[in-house]
Formats: structure tokens, C-alpha cells, sequence
């Protein structure tokens, strides 16, 4: 089996449901056009003809994994932050749920009171 999974960013679509005048997007975008540049890429990817996940975080924190993972589909996300550690654990849990290919999740850490994170078998 080969699947390709592909770190992005909430937002990178942003021109897909009018968000590029969006604060995130201004922020973030700011940085080289760094959204931009992601699409482009996911673009190339999606027409690769590969089996592919595209993991698109909100705002990377160093700390350790807090509250409950918030996976989301594609262009539903504007804000959040989520570390780290729980983007590497959806990539590599992408790797291996049949369910994963050829999609787009957007995730997050939720710190609201009673958040839960959705079982693994549901990410997909």
C-alpha cells in the first residue's frame, strides 16, 4: 500500500467559502502567501492519482496535547490551535483507516468544558 499524507492548514481553501478576507487567512497568508502556496500543492496532490490524506491543523502549539481533538471536513474550520503531538498521531492514523483516502480533515483542540474527542474509527 502507498498513501501520501499532507500536513496543510485550516484556511488553505479559504476562496473555496469566502474566507480570504477572514482574519486567520490575513494573518497567517501574510507569511509569503504560505496558504497560497499550500493549495497550489494540495491541488497538485489531489491530481496525482496517489492515495493521499490531507491534515489540515489550525494553529500549532508546542505544547502537549489539551482538550478534546475536533476533526472536522474540508473548509469548515476558521480558528483553533491543536499541538503538535495529536497532528502527528491523525497523520499517522491516516496512514493506516481505509476510510482516510482521498480526503481532507481539518482539526483542532477543543478546551470547552465537556468536549470529547471522537473515537479514531470516526476521523474519517
Amino acid at each position: 500500500m502507498k498513501k501520501f499524507v499532507l500536513v496543510s492548514s485550516i484556511l488553505t481553501d479559504a476562496g473555496a467559502w469566502n474566507q480570504r478576507g477572514s482574519a486567520g487567512f490575513k494573518i497567517t497568508n501574510a507569511f509569503g502567501g504560505v496558504l497560497d502556496e499550500k493549495i497550489v500543492a494540495e491541488k497538485y496532490l489531489r491530481n496525482s492519482g496517489l492515495d493521499y490524506t490531507i491534515v489540515r491543523p489550525g494553529g500549532l502549539k508546542s505544547s502537549g496535547p489539551s482538550g478534546a481533538l475536533v476533526v472536522s471536513g474540508e473548509n469548515t474550520l476558521n480558528k483553533g490551535e491543536v499541538s503538535r503531538d495529536t497532528v502527528a498521531s491523525v497523520c499517522i492514523q491516516a496512514l493506516f483507516a481505509p476510510k482516510s483516502a482521498n480526503r481532507v480533515v481539518e482539526i483542532y483542540e477543543s478546551e470547552a468544558d465537556g468536549a470529547t474527542a471522537p473515537p479514531v474509527e470516526q476521523w474519517f
